[in-house]
């Protein structure tokens, strides 16, 4: 994903935003996600780390409200606001005074939490859309409705203030949140919704009048635009017949995005599919006028599903403020879907990145290259210095554990974040799908490639985009039958409809990710060997509930785990195995 010695310097036209180049690294010396990769340069700190707020002496209500959706348009009269209640000693507002008569705010012998009482109000004009409305302590999730009624449709996000009181607590609560209500399309584009409760998108079949929004998960990849796609829209129907369910084009590279005649061609066929495009503007972004260009002429087409601005900003160092100045101005030219953008690094100024985006996704690479010292370049890597093809990655070789840890970091940045940052933002995988070059001595295994992905959609992946396309015969098999089968409708309104649980086992956490999903009456179960060794003996996964009987398997050898009340069992996990199933 990355063009090693391109790095931003001043663009092109009037809006173009402007920079010297990386910002952070001493002249002359090059640098990935911040550090100092070639030899002949010594480690300096790369700073932009982010580290947990400081622990509070006493605990801190976390209080988060946001509309359920991105977007609302005219002819919803009605939304939802999604509330997170949370105790912490990291991130909020102290729950009490904590002197005096304050210093306990609620009785622990109680038989159940203390309530916050919620008020919103519209900021502009203090109308009340929510009057004290009950919240437990510690509920995640809750939905509150409001009407819509008295809300104008407008470009411009509403801004909403939350005010809330606990029992037992003598102080008052006070936070903000913005509600987008837009008018309603006549241009013939579409509209994406992005769930931000659970994470996924929502979409309408629009060959179908009237048909109700559906939720997607998307499976693909990046493909090859001007060697394999750019002079024949014929290869669309290959793609969509192995199952993948949308296409993220790689523009050419250069200030000019496309070749109009040739890409008008390309959407025409799309919306034909309904193969939703992911359009990629990484060349271009820092070029307001090119971007605006750009949106203008494509963001009345039907198949368009989200703008993908900046390519691993992080690792080139791109300006920090260049993704918030993008996304404004997508937001300004087409509120009506969301932006992404994919990030290679660790933890390297990830606020600053993450703020210009509604999904944040990552490219983690771990098959066939060596984490600790780089052949590219002939240096160590470590936390202040090289480039070894995965940052920070330190999983010993035969195991992709530093998924996961990705996974588990982008949850903790986020949360320490805190409300003042906005909604909460899924994640979305970039599986290795490529290799034979660079730091990847092969591409991975189809066995390798499967573990990877579900292994990201354990950790709360909602949606997988792997690099790159054309790729192995092997390896375009087994993505597609993997994608045809987490696309079916009741496995995708399953991991859409809520979010994963982590499930205890008899082995340690590097060895096994298992997690259950419940939504609509239904359980779902995802078990993933993380390493080549499997496991030394029988598996033991402990479930929330007592189960009967395994249902229907979706992928793997789901069938070969015995059912004991509140356990799975299974004699043996093979190396990299994933078992996929519905249990009830």
């Amino acid at each position: 994903m990355r063009a090693y010695g391109l790095f931003y310097g001043a663009l092109f036209g009037s809006l173009a935003i402007e920079t010297a180049g990386q910002f952070n690294n001493p002249p002359s010396v090059l640098i990935w996600c911040g550090k100092a990769y070639n030899a002949n340069n010594a480690s300096f700190n790369p700073g932009g780390w982010l580290s947990p707020p400081e622990k509070s002496d006493v605990p801190l209500l976390d209080l988060r409200v946001y509309p359920r959706f991105q977007v609302y348009t005219a002819s919803e009269d009605s939304a939802t606001l999604v509330v997170d209640v949370e105790v912490s000693y990291r991130t909020g507002m102290p729950l009490c005074d904590y002197g005096g008569n304050n210093s306990v705010f609620y009785d622990t012998r109680s038989p159940g939490p203390p309530q916050l009482h919620l008020t919103v109000s519209d900021a502009a004009d203090s109308s009340v859309l929510i009057s004290n409305a009950a919240v437990p302590l510690g509920s995640i999730g809750e939905e509150l409705s409001i009407s819509l009624g008295d809300l104008p449709a407008q470009s411009l996000p509403r801004d909403l203030e939350v005010t809330a009181s606990l029992d037992g607590c003598t102080k008052t609560f006070k936070i903000s949140t913005q509600i987008l209500r837009v008018p309603d399309r006549t241009d013939g584009g579409t509209v994406t919704k992005l769930d931000r409760k659970n994470g996924g998108l929502l979409v309408q079949d629009y060959k179908t009048a009237g048909s109700p929004l559906q939720p997607l998960l998307p499976y693909s990849y990046y493909v090859d635009w001007g060697g394999w796609l750019m002079n024949s829209t014929s290869q669309m129907n290959v793609f969509k017949s192995y199952g993948f369910n949308i296409i993220h084009i790689v523009p050419p590279g250069g200030p000019e995005p496309f070749n109009w005649t040739q890409f008008d061609a390309f959407m025409d066929r799309a919306d034909e599919l309904q193969l939703w495009v992911m359009y990629d503007m990484r060349n271009t972004y820092l070029n307001l006028s090119s971007l605006e260009e750009q949106v203008n002429h494509l963001k009345s087409r039907k198949s368009l599903l989200t703008w993908y601005t900046a390519d691993e900003p992080d690792g080139n160092s791109d300006p920090l403020n260049g993704t918030t100045l993008a996304y404004q101005k997508l937001r300004e030219l087409d509120p009506y879907r969301p932006v992404s953008l994919v990030l290679n690094c660790y933890n390297f100024h990830f606020p600053e990145y993450t703020a210009g985006a509604d999904i944040i996704m990552e490219d983690v690479y771990p098959i066939a290259t060596n984490l600790t010292f780089s052949d590219q370049w002939n240096t160590t890597c470590n936390t202040t210095y090289g480039d070894c093809g995965c940052d920070d990655c330190f999983a010993p070789p035969g195991s992709i554990e530093d998924v996961r840890k990705r996974y588990e970091a982008f949850d903790d940045y986020e949360s320490w974040l805190g409300w003042k940052e906005g909604p909460p933002k899924p994640i979305w995988g970039v599986p290795q799908a490529f290799g034979g070059s660079e730091y990847w001595k092969r591409p991975p295994t189809a066995t390798e490639e499967a573990a990877m992905a579900m292994l990201r959609i354990n950790n709360g992946a909602k949606g997988i985009v792997a690099w790159n396309w054309p790729t192995t015969m092997e390896l375009a098999n087994v993505t597609g039958m993997l994608a045809r089968s987490l696309t079916q409708p009741a496995v995708t309104e399953t991991l859409l409809g809520s979010q994963p649980i982590k499930l205890e086992t008899n082995l340690a956490d590097s060895k096994i990710d298992a997690r259950l999903w419940r939504a609509k009456g239904k359980m779902l179960l995802s078990i993933v060997a993380v390493t080549t060794a499997g496991s030394d003996g029988e598996v033991v996964v402990q479930l929330p509930k007592k189960i009967d009987k395994v249902d229907s398997v979706v992928w793997g050898a789901g069938d070969s785990w015995n059912v004991h009340g509140k356990e799975l069992r299974k004699s043996v996990l093979s190396g990299y195995e994933v078992d996929v199933f519905f249990v009830s």
